[in-house]
């Protein structure tokens, strides 16, 4: 039997319950737990508790001991249900439900979380039928309508969902909860100054970090004034909506902007951010503070005045010069991130098989689920960069240099459209309000082309990017590959000992006649593979061995298969450095002084630029001293 301080706590912990403030009802019930007995209700109630502040783990372990003690409670197995859909326990929740509806068929509650299950599964008329049929019982039944408002928004009709969620609000209207989800369909309407107003009603949902000074409120606080602009939301809300900063220092001097570390360097490049500083970290003096998702109520925001010049965040080019190497040699570069935020559909990697089949296409993994994926059936056709990848500045140094980006809704995505880089977000049938409904280009991001699934789900998603990806691929400078019975014709000519070298010098590089040094050092056996080369050593070989294979100039497949049993390719920066490249064959780069960076880059490759006002005679040197100190092969350096 509890006792009066028992008693006492599990009143305190319903209160607390029923007024939102839930870390502190799992206080009072948590404490209650160890004096009285652990009772269907108690025991109910502190698994709901834990739900609320998100332990979701522990909340199903303790609603499903309360439901062992009153198994027909249809709050017990609502909640219980609840937490499980979240958790994406789907089937579970399901079987929960359906035995509850079983003992309580015209249960509006019940009716209503079979269908949030059901939508969560794309079983979306089936949900909509729930809904329906809890509102022939509750008419105002908030769970209900709000059901039947995100089934609206599922299937592109935002401005019919409006008004079922505004009488859900009606009919709680102190429910925090139904503001925000009102505020979101006003968002997915394209109703933003609207959606903007009601979705600050989030503070009475989640309490508002205490801060030493006041929460601006939108006026002038002067040039001498700081602003502290911290993130609220998800890293994708901060990336979007950071663009924004730039339009507050006609109302403050100074912005500061607090958020994840990962996110800082990427920030601090955003127009109008003076300083940033990390979540943790101290924070600088202050005269005012705003969370970043109240940005667009504050300056006013419409439809019509969405900021979408981009680009508005800059890789770093120190970093970029890091990744070269990485991304170097031909193909279409695509970086693939499949995960998306929290809480949103995405596809798996499985999924997207239909891209993998895709001749000519490079996949690069910018996603942190690559690791766990690497032994799925594509991950061999993947590139994992994702452990590369510190921060999202880092993600954007690689993402400069891709051809496209394709990604589900999540930083990534995000990213790629501050960049104003080209980029194709698959989105899940419960789309973010952000990309709006029915919409395949976003307002917010030019560069983003939107593909959403549809009855056919990710498989049709999948399929649709796989065609208008195979254009470009086809489109794209080919990546070598060595056809082993071509490489295999070829190999008499290599058998020979000494170093082999291959020579390809059109454009602006030095002549044989500068290389006579070089050519004429014992022990390396020369290839000429352009016919600039060939018809200089038809006239002087300058002592070296040096066989005719030009027919590489003008074949991708006999380059690749010739370049595959050389040791070194010295070239100009041309297609058969590129290939070297590529093949990790090491390539040597001769360059005029104001050449740009070369095309062909990767580990196995070594830069000589010649110097202003010079001739070729000191690039020259620098090799013939490079082949000496090689020894019998030369090591290659990246450049």
């Amino acid at each position: 039997m509890a006792t009066t301080n028992s008693q006492d706590l599990i009143g305190a912990g319903q209160t607390a319950l029923r007024q939102g403030r839930f870390a502190e009802a799992e206080h009072w019930l948590g404490l209650a737990l160890q004096t009285a007995p652990a009772t269907a209700e108690l025991t109910f109630l502190y698994g709901t508790a834990l739900a609320q502040t998100g332990k979701r783990a522990e909340a199903v372990r303790f609603l499903t001991a309360a439901l062992s003690a009153a198994p027909n409670d249809l709050a017990i197995v609502n909640n219980l249900a609840a937490v499980l859909r979240q958790s994406g326990r789907l089937d579970e929740a399901e079987r929960h439900l359906r035995r509850g509806l079983a003992l309580h068929p015209k249960s509006p509650d019940l009716l209503a979380s079979t269908g949030q299950v059901l939508r969560a599964q794309g079983r979306s008329d089936q949900a909509a039928e729930c809904a329906n049929l809890a509102l022939k019982f509750a008419p105002d039944h908030a769970e209900a309508l709000v059901l039947a408002g995100l089934v609206l928004r599922d299937h592109g009709r935002p401005s019919d969902a409006v008004a079922y969620f505004a009488r859900a609000v009606a009919a709680r209207p102190e429910r925090a909860a139904l503001h925000v989800a009102l505020a979101e369909a006003l968002f997915a309407a394209g109703r933003l100054a609207d959606g903007a107003s009601e979705y600050e009603r989030r503070w009475q949902q989640t309490p508002m970090p205490e801060l030493p000074a006041p929460l601006w409120d939108g006026g002038a606080l002067g040039q001498d004034k700081t602003l502290l602009l911290w993130s609220d939301g998800t890293a994708s809300e901060a990336l979007r909506l950071v663009r924004l900063a730039y339009s507050l220092h006609a109302r403050v001097g100074r912005v500061v902007v607090a958020a994840p570390a990962t996110l800082l360097a990427l920030l601090a490049s955003a127009p109008g951010v003076d300083a940033v500083v990390s979540f943790g970290d101290p924070f600088p003096p202050f005269d005012a503070h705003l969370p970043i998702g109240s940005l667009p109520h504050r300056l006013g925001l419409r439809d019509d005045t969405v900021p979408a010049v981009t680009p508005y965040l800059a890789a770093d080019s120190a970093r970029a010069d890091r990744y070269g190497a990485l991304l170097a040699g031909g193909g279409f570069k695509v970086g693939l991130a499949w995960s998306g935020d929290s809480g949103l559909r995405a596809p798996s990697l499985a999924e997207l098989a239909p891209l993998f089949a895709i001749p000519n296409v490079r996949f690069f993994a910018l996603d942190s689920a690559a690791p766990s994926a690497a032994k799925a059936e594509p991950a061999d056709r993947l590139v994992d960069l994702s452990g590369c990848l510190a921060d999202y500045a880092d993600a954007a140094a690689v993402i400069g240099q891709l051809d496209l980006v394709i990604a589900a809704d999540g930083p990534i995505a995000h990213v790629t459209g501050a960049l104003n880089r080209p980029g194709w977000v698959m989105l899940g049938r419960d789309a973010h309000w952000r990309w709006l409904a029915g919409r395949t280009d976003s307002p917010w991001y030019p560069s983003l082309l939107l593909f959403r699934e549809a009855g056919a789900g990710w498989s049709g998603v999948a399929q649709e990017v796989a065609n208008s990806l195979t254009l470009f691929g086809a489109s794209a400078q080919p990546m070598p590959t060595v056809d082993p019975a071509r490489a295999g014709a070829y190999a008499p000519f290599f058998a020979s000992g000494g170093l082999k070298i291959g020579l390809a010098l059109d454009g602006e590089t030095p002549l044989l006649s500068d290389l006579a040094p070089i050519l004429s050092r014992p022990g390396l056996r020369f290839y000429a593979l352009d016919r600039r080369a060939s018809i200089q050593a038809a006239r002087n070989t300058y002592g070296a061995q040096l066989g005719d294979f030009a027919i590489a100039e003008s074949s991708p497949a006999d380059a690749a298969a010739i370049v595959s049993h050389l040791d070194l390719v010295i070239a100009g920066d041309n297609a058969l450095a590129t290939t070297a490249a590529a093949l990790g064959i090491p390539a040597w780069i001769v360059l005029p002084a104001d050449a740009p960076p070369p095309r062909a880059q990767g580990t196995a490759t070594w830069l000589f630029r010649r110097a202003f006002g010079t001739d070729w005679t000191g690039v020259v040197e620098q090799m013939d001293q490079a082949l000496v100190i090689a020894g019998a092969r030369p090591q290659a350096q990246a450049g």
